[in-house]
């Protein structure tokens, strides 16, 4: 697969790459995280002049059709700035919106329909409520005369603080048990719905769910079934496919300024990167870089074709959890050894490397560490070997 820009790809980088630079450097990030929201809505706005926001969403409803490679360089550029507004969730629950839209015409599409446009320019926040490895499983749905009663819990949602809006997940969590799956779309507001905003280790302010006896109207059940499970598990992918871009950003960066540093820091009269230790190991550093562009790379591609029904949904989860694998590996090892390459200083909070040790280290468990991800890749690869047996 061809993964030189385009034009227009080209240009969306080009653009955020000079926004960034200009406007949230270390010092402008700390501003941002220091206030009370841990958030620009400034920069919010910005994200969504250049487009990025609704970049997933497709044409129909409004968005820009594109997918995970379209993606790649901007979440690489965000991971390197060290962006602490909620893009990836935004994203997420955008193309989770979109795929989960009812048919026809009615107040259930209209209402999604208008959430999703609020989505697209940033007027509207919107968080995915799925559970995590700390919780008992998706929230509970249970029939209520002509609505559903929701219960349950999310720890650490992602974009969950200042979310407007909430894609809550219900259900048995399976894929073998999909009938009982659905998606609901409910305000943020909604009486019974408690949100906790958390300041992250990597100062990314997430959201510690509890949704207690909600009745949702049957209006607000956006998909169920199968096909709520198919769009929950494509949106799990994709999710996953960003990381693994956003780690390309992270792990560059953690590269060339530990590199930049042996070759300035002296020591014993002479620069520390004359060391040949040293050098080893920042040979090895690089060489984990490539390993995560190239399967940051072949994720985002696995998503997409999988969109555009060229390959199947196992194949895409069977790529993205390898690519899980070892970019969660790679972002330990990076994130360690940059550190202990500088040093104390490595630790300091005016050094962007502490940051970025921060973010890596959280980045490598964001939707399951790595053992879940190996036991998604053992599944998967079952399912492809006895769908080709049967």
């Amino acid at each position: 697969m061809d993964f030189e820009l385009s034009d227009e790809q080209r240009q969306l980088a080009d653009s955020l790459e000079r926004l960034l630079a200009q406007q949230y450097d270390i010092e402008q990030r700390r501003a941002i995280i220091a206030s009370a929201d841990g958030f620009s809505a400034a920069m919010w706005a910005r994200f969504a002049e250049l487009g990025i926001l609704g970049l997933p969403v497709s044409e129909q409803a409004g968005g820009f059709g594109g997918g995970a490679v379209d993606l790649m360089r901007p979440m690489a550029l965000l991971g390197d700035a060290l962006v602490v507004e909620p893009v990836l969730a935004q994203l997420v629950a955008a193309r989770l919106l979109d795929r989960s839209l009812p048919a026809g015409d009615g107040d259930s599409r209209k209402a999604a329909g208008d959430a999703l446009q609020g989505a697209i320019t940033g007027e509207r926040r919107i968080a995915w409520a799925r559970a995590s490895a700390h919780d008992d499983g998706p929230c509970s749905a249970t029939r209520d005369g002509d609505g559903w009663l929701l219960e349950g819990r999310c720890t650490g949602v992602t974009g969950g603080a200042g979310a407007d809006w909430l894609l809550v997940e219900t259900g048995s969590g399976g894929p073998a048990d999909e009938a009982d799956a659905a998606v609901f779309l409910l305000p943020a507001s909604t009486p019974g719905i408690e949100l906790r905003a958390v300041r992250a280790l990597d100062d990314q302010r997430v959201a510690d769910l509890r949704i207690g006896g909600v009745r949702a109207q049957a209006a607000q059940r956006l998909a169920s079934g199968k096909a709520a499970r198919e769009a929950l598990e494509d949106a799990g992918d994709f999710a996953s496919a960003l990381l693994a871009a956003e780690a390309v950003g992270l792990v560059d960066f953690a590269c060339r300024t530990t590199l930049e540093y042996l070759k300035t820091r002296k020591q014993f009269g002479t620069t520390i990167g004359s060391f040949q230790a040293l050098q080893h190991r920042i040979v090895d550093l690089f060489v984990e870089l490539e390993q995560v562009r190239s399967v940051a790379a072949l994720a985002c591609s696995k998503v997409d074709a999988a969109a555009a029904g060229q390959v199947s949904a196992a194949e895409r989860a069977k790529a993205v959890a390898a690519a899980r694998v070892l970019v969660g590996k790679a972002a330990d090892k990076v994130a360690q050894e940059s550190v202990q390459l500088h040093g104390g200083m490595g630790m300091a909070e005016e050094l962007k490397i502490s940051h970025t040790f921060k973010r890596l280290t959280m980045l490598a468990r964001q939707f399951g560490d790595v053992d879940h991800f190996i036991d998604r890749f053992v599944a998967a690869d079952r399912q492809l070997g006895d769908s080709a047996g049967g």
